[in-house]
């Protein structure tokens, strides 16, 4: 929120100095003055991108699989294929 405030008070005195030049300000008038107008020092820096590595784990892997079945399931509710009385979800873990 602190963001557009500062935006709003650094554009508040240039489009208000538009007014004064002009006796009706129009919308491409606006639009100039915002595309030749530039925000360096108004706007905080952005922040560093930061990449995480995904590290699968048994309750990671049990999440989107749980995930991915709603989805299908959900999904294929329209066709209806499934008595959804009798549905059940199951596993299969590979042998270790």
């Amino acid at each position: 929120m602190e963001t557009l405030k500062g935006l709003f008070a650094a554009l508040e005195p240039l489009v208000q100095g538009l007014e004064q030049q002009f006796e009706q300000v129009t919308e491409p008038e606006v639009l100039t003055l915002l595309k030749n107008t530039t925000l360096v020092g108004v706007l905080p820096a952005p922040h560093p991108i930061l990449i995480h590595r995904f590290r699968a784990n048994p309750d990671t892997r049990d999440w989107v699989q749980t995930f991915l079945w709603a989805v299908i399931y959900i999904n294929l509710q329209a066709l209806q294929l499934f008595n959804t009385a009798g549905v059940q979800l199951f596993q299969v873990r590979a042998k270790d």
